[in-house]
Formats: structure tokens, C-alpha cells, sequence
């Protein structure tokens, strides 16, 4: 129900269409009809969902009427009361007739816009560093409890003895691979993300400083990596058509302004805007 007046909200229920032929009335208000060509008008509003409902359910589409001739009472009651003389409400009325007609003037110079193939691969070659597969890295860790824990082990690593030996059975060695700016299996919480985000700095087979997190620190090794490397285009290619849509869109709605500054003589004071 909430969804039926919250979208009826958007319709003025005044509206009087030419009625063809075969319609009919569902409803009258005084002397005012509505008819069902109006009904299925809003209707095309809905969501797909909603949408289905009200063309299979017919329970459904009778709830939909009743929210929509009720809305359009309270309407007229109200201007029969005079609030549509409320100076207050009048500015409402006028903000939601420009954005009603702004936003169908943009809508319509975007439906213009139209994206080729040839046009996608050509942002993509210019913006390929933006498609990547982040570098990767599988890891083995320890987890100590005390920092003279963590600096015995580091004193060990510095002097060329094994991770696996001094780690012993308490080192976890993770099987998949952790991505730059992704989290970790083990609780880091409290870690700096610098620290984490760090650990891809290593090579293969170098060992983290102790990264202090809540229970103690934990010391890294990378067992294995991959650096980053471009996707190819056909696996990025729907990242790249909602980015360069978003940027031609963009450019057609601030183009389209500042053409229409210019024919509606638009001035904008901003040296006195306080």
C-alpha cells in the first residue's frame, strides 16, 4: 500500500484525458470522471513487479484504484477548502512542476545518447590502468601475543633461519589468495590499513614487520604473488559501458545547461549570494 501512495503522490489527480472509444468510467467524483485509460496511465509508472500485479491480480488492481480515486478526492476536497491559495503550498506545486519538466527536458536529450561498441573499446584503451585485476598474494602467518614474542621471531628471520621452524605448528598457511584492499581471513581487526595494504610490498618469500592488532601482532610471509594486471576488455566490458555512460551523460546534461543559460539569458549573482 505504501508503494501505490507514495507513486500516486507524483500524479496530479485532476488529470482529464481524451477517452477513446472502447473506455470506460471506474469512478466518479461529483461530476468529474475518471476513467480506466487514466488508471492504466499511471500504472505504466510502476515498477516491473508492481506492474505484474496489477495486470494478473485483480484484487491487486482494485487496491490501486482505490488509492488512486481516494488521492484524487483529498485533491479536490483540498482545493474546494482552499489550500491550493496556501502561498506555501503553491511554491511546492511550482517546485514539482520544474522538476517534473526539467528532468523530462534532460531525459529526452539523453535518450539521444547512444554508445557503440567502437566507441566503449576506445575508453577502455584510454583508461585501461582503471581495469585491473588487483595484485594478489597468498600468504602464511603467526599470530603471537607479546611484542618480545614477535621480536624473538624477527630476530630469527634476520638471521636467515626458516619461517616454518620458528613459527613451528602455529603458523596458518592460507590456501587462497588475498587481494590489495581486501580483507584478511585472520581477525586484523584494530591493524592499520596501511599495514595491511603493505604486506603486498613484499617479494616472494619476505616476512612483514609485526602488524599490532586487538589480541597481539601477527608477522606475514608471501608465499606466492601475482601483480596486477589489465582485464581484458570483454571481461570489463560492463564496467567500462556504466562508467563512460556516466561521463558522456555527464557532459550532454552540462552542455545542455549552459546552452540553455545562454537562450534563457540566465545571470546568477553570485558575488551577492552571502
Amino acid at each position: 500500500m505504501r508503494y501505490l501512495i507514495a507513486f500516486l503522490l507524483l500524479f496530479n489527480a485532476a488529470y482529464a484525458a481524451e477517452a477513446p472509444a472502447q473506455d470506460y468510467v471506474v469512478a466518479t467524483i461529483g461530476e468529474q470522471k475518471i476513467y480506466y485509460s487514466e488508471i492504466e496511465m499511471a500504472a505504466q509508472g510502476l515498477n516491473k513487479f508492481l506492474k505484474e500485479n496489477f495486470d494478473t491480480v485483480r484484487s491487486w488492481k482494485l487496491d490501486f484504484v482505490r488509492q488512486y480515486v481516494a488521492r484524487a478526492a483529498l485533491t479536490k476536497r483540498a482545493e474546494r477548502e482552499g489550500l491550493d491559495k496556501d502561498k506555501d503550498i503553491q511554491f511546492e506545486l511550482e517546485q514539482a512542476r520544474r522538476g517534473i519538466l526539467s528532468d523530462k527536458l534532460l531525459f529526452r536529450q539523453l535518450d539521444k545518447v547512444k554508445m557503440t561498441e567502437e566507441s566503449l573499446r576506445k575508453y577502455y584503451e584510454q583508461n585501461k590502468g582503471a581495469y585491473q585485476e588487483r595484485e594478489k598474494a597468498r600468504f602464511s602467518y603467526i599470530k603471537i601475543k607479546t611484542k618480545e614474542e614477535a621480536d624473538r621471531i624477527m630476530k630469527g628471520i634476520s638471521e636467515s633461519k626458516s619461517f616454518e621452524k620458528l613459527c613451528g605448528k602455529d603458523m596458518v598457511k592460507l590456501t587462497y589468495w588475498n587481494s590489495k584492499g581486501t580483507l584478511f581471513s585472520p581477525e586484523l581487526k584494530g591493524a592499520a590499513a596501511a599495514d595491511i595494504d603493505g604486506l603486498f610490498s613484499l617479494k616472494k618469500s619476505g616476512v612483514s614487520q609485526p602488524i599490532a592488532a586487538e589480541g597481539g601482532f601477527y608477522i606475514f610471509r608471501a608465499d606466492e604473488k601475482e601483480e596486477a594486471k589489465d582485464l581484458p576488455f570483454e571481461k570489463a566490458k560492463g564496467q567500462v559501458e556504466i562508467d563512460y555512460k556516466q561521463l558522456v551523460q555527464g557532459k550532454v546534461v552540462n552542455d545542455y545547461i549552459k546552452d540553455t543559460f545562454i537562450k534563457e539569458n540566465v545571470v546568477i549573482n553570485e558575488a551577492g549570494i552571502k
